[in-house]
């Protein structure tokens, strides 16, 4: 009989790239060759966020674990930061002293998160020398000093700054000028002094980019930003969209119209739909779920009480796979939020054909459906959602996010 460890390590990747970081570890725990065999994706991608802040004097994270086994640091891919252990008012020395060595030993990095800014200059510093770089996502409050350390990052393909300051927006047009070769993507989010005349010229010397995002930036009006698109001839403008996330910045009721409209124009081609901070009729998920001949994720806000005639909505779509109630996106208080129960989901992979994924708040509910036998009912499992991507919430999703 095969047994897993006879497998080549091509085929273990192809397993892996399917399990959570959970079940990697407990596979990893069944041998010594599949420890050696998984530990390559374990560490592929470093994530430190606020779990991992409230418990980090109980639990060992990735960081202590690489100074302690340095040749794990060159499994070393990606880097994400969301949170950050405190102590007596300051980041924690220890964690702080361990994150920098590993960022020095990864060599072999390609991918930098960090929306913590207590630490943004210490990791700029520590990512001196790493040629290899390609994307940064920073909370780019820096003083002048700090600004030239990050314009020695010159080989990014992607770009993101979230709260810059003076100092970085100032340098944007020459820095970027020197990846004008490399630099796909430029996201510049909640940047209040930005200004027409700083994206003009740093927009206009970028002809490779296939990704533009400006956002909250009040000094920037939607023209001008329409009109740079005359520079930028690579991004996909005036073709069918395949994704749209729509967030009104008040909660409000989208009309039938809204949605008719924006089917008209992208029903043929829309495969991911969000439709964050806004009520949606059931007639529109009806729509949408019927001339979306390609739709694979959608994201709306599910009135439970209602949760039959949204199933029988959805059931017009043969190709949905995953959904999303977003009811809480945005709520900023801590009281318990209501979310699906299990007999909700239930209803909704019955009805729906294709559905496997139900995403809930904190839980992602995943339908088993037998092959063999058509009268065995679907088997419904439920795990803690996944740790934040890189992204933003209006990127659409790239095949690893849930």
């Amino acid at each position: 009989m095969l047994r897993v460890e006879d497998l080549n390590q091509d085929c273990l990747e192809l397993i892996f790239a399917h399990l959570s970081v959970q079940d990697l570890f407990a596979l990893s725990l069944a041998s010594r060759t599949l420890l050696g065999s998984v530990t390559p994706r374990l560490y592929q991608t470093l994530v430190f966020h606020s779990g991992h802040a409230k418990r980090y004097s109980k639990i060992l994270n990735a960081f202590t674990v690489v100074q302690q086994r340095p040749y794990y640091a060159v499994h070393v891919r990606a880097i994400d930061i969301r949170a950050v252990p405190m102590y007596r008012g300051a980041v924690h020395s220890t964690f702080l002293q361990e994150y920098v060595k590993t960022i020095q030993m990864s060599h072999g990095l390609v991918s930098f998160t960090c929306t913590q800014s207590a630490i943004i200059p210490q990791s700029l510093r520590a990512l001196q020398g790493h040629s290899g770089i390609r994307f940064i996502r920073i909370n780019s409050r820096l003083s002048q000093e700090q600004t030239v350390l990050l314009q020695n990052l010159s080989s990014l393909e992607a770009i993101s700054f979230d709260n810059s300051t003076w100092n970085v927006i100032h340098v944007l047009p020459g820095w970027t000028y020197t990846m004008a070769n490399t630099l796909s993507s430029l996201t510049l989010y909640s940047l209040p002094d930005l200004n027409d005349t700083i994206l003009a010229a740093t927009v206009s010397s970028l002809p490779n980019l296939r990704k533009f995002h400006v956002i909250n930036c009040g000094k920037i009006q939607h023209d001008l930003v329409i009109r740079l698109t005359a520079h930028t001839p690579n991004l996909p403008w005036g073709c069918s969209l395949t994704s749209i996330v729509l967030r009104p910045s008040m909660r409000t009721s989208l009309h039938d119209t809204v949605i008719t409209d924006l089917l008209n124009a992208h029903d043929a081609t829309l495969q991911h739909v969000m439709l964050l901070n806004c009520g949606v009729s059931i007639n529109s998920m009806r729509a949408i779920a019927s001339q979306c001949a390609q739709l694979d994720k959608l994201g709306v806000s599910i009135p439970h009480k209602d949760i039959y005639s949204v199933a029988m909505a959805l059931s017009r779509s043969s190709t949905l796979e995953t959904l999303q109630d977003i009811s809480d996106t945005s709520s900023q208080s801590n009281t318990t939020r209501p979310s699906l129960t299990k007999d909700n989901v239930r209803v909704l992979v019955d009805m729906v054909p294709g559905l496997q994924k139900v995403i809930a708040w904190d839980r992602v509910w995943t339908a088993h459906r037998p092959s063999d036998r058509a009268d065995e009912g679907v088997e419904l499992t439920f795990e803690k959602r996944r740790n934040p991507t890189p992204s933003h919430w209006f990127e659409p999703p790239t095949s690893s996010s849930s």
